[in-house]
């Protein structure tokens, strides 16, 4: 499996570089690229996030100190790359207690760590042209190996790539069995959700009953956009 660019005019340029790559996301400008990598020869089946520009090639981004894999979500017409690291208790691939933190990448800075709800998981999914970041957040303890969907505490934050935040959105619907995103962070903030409801079905699983389409929209206590819900 490989990368490649396509642009408005048909070119097609292959992203070469040694191992399985798969391609996330480009910038506005179609200049930036970012994605996941996984090395050839990798046992335990890391994968690495990649930034991609067509001046200088491909540069595998490091992981976070104790980390286990990293995905390249988002990146801007600047370079700067928006990533999601996952860590395990115990260092330990599959245990029941996993989190996921928000870091931002650049050549001159290398990793930031970005702000998140503490004592909570925080998945960067998005960053938008203002340098609002979109998260999914939940606390770890509802989430096992078992039942990747057991997720209670589920919500989503914004913060801003120069650390401001966390701001959890309000609940479209609080009764919903759960909700999905697909990184659609629009520049006000605000987001697009799918809300799901399930019942139980006769063979042990579940059968989703009803779908509903929102858009949440973030609400501040102040300009700076500190507090909000």
């Amino acid at each position: 499996r490989g990368a490649a660019v396509w642009d408005a005019q048909g070119k097609l340029t292959v992203i070469e570089k040694e191992g399985f790559q798969s391609l996330h996301t480009v910038d506005a400008s179609g200049e930036h690229v970012i994605g996941d990598a996984w090395p050839v020869m990798n046992e335990n089946l890391t994968h690495y996030a990649f930034a991609w520009h067509a001046d200088t090639g491909t540069t595998i981004l490091p992981l976070p100190e104790g980390s286990s894999n990293a995905t390249g979500c988002a990146v801007n017409a600047e370079g700067l790359v928006l990533l999601s690291a996952r860590f395990y208790e115990n260092e330990e691939r599959g245990a029941d207690r996993w989190f996921d933190r928000p870091f931002l990448w650049t050549a001159e800075r290398g990793l930031v760590p970005l702000p998140y709800p503490e004592g909570h998981s925080a998945r960067a999914l998005g960053m938008n042209e203002k340098g609002q970041v979109l998260m999914e957040c939940f606390d770890p303890d509802d989430v096992t190996a078992d039942n990747d969907d057991a997720r209670a505490s589920r919500h989503y934050c914004i913060v801003t790539i120069d650390g401001r935040g966390p701001v959890r959105l309000p609940h479209a619907f609080e009764d919903a069995s759960r909700y999905y995103t697909h990184q659609a962070l629009g520049d006000s903030g605000a987001v697009g959700v799918h809300a799901v409801w399930y019942r139980p079905s006769d063979n042990g699983g579940r059968t989703a009953i009803k779908h509903r389409g929102a858009v949440l929209v973030p609400v501040y206590a102040d300009h700076e956009g500190h507090h909000g819900g």
